[in-house]
């Protein structure tokens, strides 16, 4: 039996992708003398990749235990 990703977990997946994208560009931005909502940016970036991140774990298949 093979899991097959629903649209959803696709949907998830590209947000993970491109939030986690973003909050490594920015990164940059705590570190240097820059303004201060650029710090507010990155850590809104950091909360919507662990919000993906956690959808994304919660959608995995559940292990199946072959008993044998």
């Amino acid at each position: 039996m093979s899991w097959k990703p629903s649209r959803t977990f696709f949907a998830l997946f590209i947000g993970l992708v491109v939030s986690g994208a973003a909050l490594v560009l920015t990164l940059p931005a705590i570190f240097g003398p820059h303004e201060s909502s650029q710090a507010a940016l990155t850590m809104i970036l950091g909360g919507v990749t662990a919000i993906f991140a956690i959808g994304i774990i919660l959608m995995r298949p559940k292990k199946q235990n072959s008993a044998e």
